[in-house]
């Protein structure tokens, strides 16, 4: 399994891409990229893209926010599986004095993502417990980032309290 930083993908192969404009952090992974053996990949917001994200959540401050996963690619089922970590450091407006509050985050997040014909095929599933499905784009590609920016809305504590610094 090899550890790679984000900027020795986009030299060597090209597995991810900072495309997206729009987007306040965009990681553009292409899964036909990624090959047979399981990867690691690291990525971290740029001081810019936390200054876009902190305005999107409408908090203060936005330290750290950092992803470290791990890719498998399932060819046989057409799907990619992402085991992920997410980590960040931020500081809310307290929701009765609007005094400071940093909260620290680690949080674990599964994906599974299929191609179209996988996902419309929901035969004999009533139920699934396991990770969240993410449909790919039809060219292969998925924004992480724009992902790992949801899930970071998610992880945040929705009512936080001066007082209560919180670590997850």
């Amino acid at each position: 399994m090899k550890i790679r930083p984000l900027s020795s993908i986009t030299e060597t192969k090209n597995a991810f891409h900072k495309t997206d404009l729009n987007n306040e952090f965009s990681r553009v992974i292409n899964v036909h990229t990624l090959g047979v053996e399981p990867q690691i990949l690291k990525f971290s917001a740029m001081p810019n893209e936390k200054e876009r994200l902190r305005d999107r959540l409408g908090i203060l401050a936005l330290n750290r926010f950092e992803i470290k996963c791990q890719v498998s690619h399932d060819f046989l089922h057409s799907r990619v599986h992402i085991d992920a970590m997410l980590c960040a450091e931020l500081v809310q407006a307290c929701v009765l004095t609007l005094a400071e509050v940093k909260e620290t985050l680690s949080e674990p997040v599964s994906l599974k993502l299929v191609t179209k014909c996988a996902a419309e095929d929901t035969s004999g599933r009533f139920f699934d417990d396991g990770p969240e499905e993410i449909e790919l784009n039809a060219d292969g590609t998925i924004d992480m980032g724009e992902i790992f920016a949801q899930y970071l809305s998610l992880s945040m504590n929705p009512y936080p309290r001066a007082g209560q610094s919180t670590s997850n």
